[in-house]
């Protein structure tokens, strides 16, 4: 597998191919920040001038992902050759760059309110990237959100954004940055099942260790003037009540500037986020065989495909949340992991 070298510029310029790597590891993450780490034997010093911190990096093949290059390492070893190492992240990381620069409040649907995020990067000229960043929206819907941010990284807003409306998002680089804001894609003929013996192991657990279902959000004030919302769930079993505080006293009213309505539903919001993320734990771990499907062009991360529950039958509906990818002496492999939706 070859890999290509560009400079960080708005001209995207290619400027090396390495087609003579030991090993090659590229990790894709759904909804965090995945990672590289590429090894090469340093048979040519003048490679080094093409590998700089900040460099992005991708493989030849079609619709690969974008990386930024942040850590070199060189070694120098009589045994086993001269070789370097150079490790990285998505490029989607380059969010974690910048700030909301003072307090931003927002109101409104999930791709408006990303793009008055983006506003806050793409118009003021000591602050933007080296290259032009816009939106691209795959979904959209009409619901509204209230969001307050108060100096929070770039990356962290995004997410909370998108993780309120089940959204995800990454960055692709086919010439200016392009933030994609997308819902997962349905996918009927991706199927993982001992019947085409694609699964390897299966391993199944459950837990309520960090359920909760009724979140008392604590907002601003003291004493008996203190705010909070107390948000739940449908449940009626008593038994089934599992409290939890969830902290959300950096939200400000700016001394009643923000309507109460606004102020609760800042609260209500931090609320449901933490219910949503802290469901009842079903936990699925297994190892499938990828060679049946191609990633990324059958599959690909935020796709849901059909996991065969070989312990019941159950039609599995499993997200794809993380994929790495090897190459080295051994071949090729490709490690998915998922998340089970219908659990």
């Amino acid at each position: 597998m070859n890999i290509f070298i560009y400079k960080n510029d708005h001209d995207r310029d290619k400027i090396a191919v390495i087609d003579f790597s030991q090993s090659i590891i590229l990790n894709t993450r759904l909804t965090e920040i995945g990672d590289f780490e590429i090894k090469i034997p340093l048979i040519n010093e003048d490679i080094l001038q093409y590998i700089q911190l900040g460099y992005f990096v991708r493989a030849s093949y079609d619709n690969s992902k974008w990386y930024v290059i942040r850590e070199i390492e060189r070694n120098m070893d009589n045994e086993n050759g001269n070789y370097l190492i150079f490790r990285g992240e998505e490029i989607k990381s380059l969010l974690t760059q910048r700030l909301v620069i003072g307090q931003i409040n927002l109101n409104g649907t999930i791709e408006n309110n990303f793009e008055s995020l983006l506003h806050d990067v793409e118009f003021v000229d000591d602050y933007k990237f080296n290259q032009g960043i816009y939106l691209l929206a795959r979904d959209t819907d009409t619901t509204t959100y209230d969001f307050q941010f108060d100096f929070e990284i770039l990356y962290n807003a995004f997410k909370t954004v998108a993780d309120r409306g089940n959204y995800y998002f990454t960055v692709d680089c086919p010439h200016d940055l392009r933030l994609i804001l997308f819902k997962a894609v349905e996918t009927n003929n991706i199927v993982f099942s001992q019947a085409f013996n694609n699964i390897l192991s299966f391993n199944e657990k459950i837990n309520t260790y960090d359920f909760c279902n009724r979140a008392v959000v604590v907002g601003e004030g003291s004493g008996t003037a203190k705010k909070y919302q107390l948000v739940t769930t449908s449940e009626t079993n008593k038994n089934m009540f599992f409290f939890q505080k969830v902290d959300a006293t950096e939200i400000s009213s700016n001394s009643g500037v923000i309507t109460q309505t606004e102020y609760n539903n800042f609260l209500k919001n931090q609320g449901e986020s933490y219910i949503n993320a802290n469901n009842i734990k079903k936990i699925y771990e297994m190892q499938v065989d990828t060679r049946m499907y191609s990633f990324p062009n059958d599959f690909d991360i935020g796709y849901k495909v059909k996991i065969v529950n070989p312990i019941n039958g159950e039609i599995l509906t499993a997200l794809v949340t993380e994929v790495t990818e090897k190459w080295d002496d051994n071949g090729y492999i490709c490690e998915p992991k998922f998340e089970i939706l219908n659990n």
